[in-house]
């Protein structure tokens, strides 16, 4: 599978966006950071929410998943929702 170089949260809402792309680095449990591409809007609102609550916006992404070249994203994206299940909204 060739790499998609699109926003990674813009990808997984079928959004075709690819311009103004920052690499961004967000964290697992174990603080090894994670390389993700993301467009300008998304890496500002992952800048003013934090990671947790970036996250927790996005939680709707896991549910539409039928194949990914994001695979570390996703796992953290997992494990963050379910640590903090309580706070989807």
């Amino acid at each position: 599978m060739s790499k998609d170089n699109r926003c990674v949260i813009c990808k997984h809402k079928g959004i075709q966006n690819s311009s103004n792309l920052d690499k961004n680095r967000i964290y697992g449990a174990s603080g090894q950071p994670v390389q993700v591409l993301l467009c300008r809007s998304h890496a500002v609102e992952l800048f003013q929410m934090g990671q947790k609550n970036f996250f927790i916006h996005h939680h709707k992404i896991l549910f539409n998943i039928i194949n990914s070249d994001e695979v570390e994203f996703l796992v953290i994206l997992h494990d963050t929702v379910k640590e903090h299940i309580d706070s989807v909204y």
